[in-house]
């Protein structure tokens, strides 16, 4: 019997041995698996710095757990495989982040053309996307690229929107102009008639009114020229100089002034107002 129990127990150790060995192998794969993953990630420009780092934390436990088996101690190797697999999934979903970037970057140059769509909701968000992929946090910028697809569909909503508002606005007009063209030309044409009318008035009022300033300016230098001719030949207060001087500019003054006068008579006699025929026309029945 106590051969029998020794027979056991060897077997039973020799099992367990041949179990920590195989673990140890199956690691020691997984950690060469994990060594590609990161050389596939560098050749494909992706950053590998949180890859790398848990491959070290593998590592560190692989070594470990062999040092623990030379020892005789009880091994395992769960968290360096735990960790490979963690490396994988990173993988994976750098990958795919990668390639959703590309196609979000190429849908939003396509959409870039249409100048009615605003993109900078878009384009924010695939900036934010794009920084968060540079720091390795592939899950946070797959939201960012999620929001970007969101912020272009609102965008494209609001065009659909507005161009159907505005077809819709054209046709009401067209539709107006349709059956209302008839008293439309005739409020343009009654507009138009007003305001010629009230134009003239307003272009022989202007005239007159400057007809007007300058009758009153002639009086105030003749007025100045009466002045200046009692302070020289009455009062004997002013130089001959002086007078000279006043007076020639004066009558310059005044000789401008009368040829002034007769050219906005001419154009009054060509202008006519709505005022003035009415009255013509009732001078002439009286």
């Amino acid at each position: 019997m106590n051969y029998r129990a020794l027979f056991v127990l060897f077997a039973v150790l020799l099992l367990v041995s041949a179990a920590a060995g195989q673990t140890a192998q199956e690691a020691s794969n997984a950690l060469e698996d994990a060594e590609n993953v990161i050389q596939e990630m560098n050749n494909s420009d992706i950053p590998t710095q949180r890859v790398s780092d848990l491959y070290e934390q593998a590592n560190e436990s692989y070594v470990t757990q062999l040092e623990r088996n030379r020892s005789g101690r009880e091994t395992d190797y769960s968290i360096a495989l735990d960790t490979v697999e963690q490396i994988k999934d990173i993988r994976t979903e750098a990958f795919r982040t990668k390639d959703q970037l590309d196609i979000l970057r190429s849908r939003i140059n396509e959409l870039n053309e249409d100048e009615d769509l605003n993109l900078s909701g878009a384009k924010n968000e695939l900036e934010e996307a794009e920084i968060e992929y540079g720091d390795e946090r592939f899950e946070r910028a797959q939201e960012h690229i999620d929001l970007a697809y969101q912020e272009i569909s609102e965008a494209q909503s609001a065009v659909t929107q507005a161009q159907a508002f505005a077809s819709a606005t054209r046709d009401k007009f067209q539709t107006f102009l349709v059956n209302n063209w008839k008293r439309l030309l005739a409020a343009i044409v009654i507009v138009s008639v007003l305001s010629y009318l009230l134009y003239k008035e307003y272009r022989i009022y202007s005239l007159k009114k400057r007809k007007q300033n300058l009758k009153q300016k002639r009086e105030v230098i003749q007025d100045l020229t009466s002045e200046a001719q009692e302070e020289y030949f009455q009062e004997n207060d002013m130089a001959e100089s002086a007078y000279n001087t006043r007076t020639d500019k004066y009558g310059e003054m005044i000789r401008d002034i009368n040829r002034q006068i007769p050219l906005i008579d001419e154009d009054l006699q060509k202008e006519w107002s709505p005022s003035q025929i009415i009255s013509r026309k009732i001078s002439r029945k009286n």
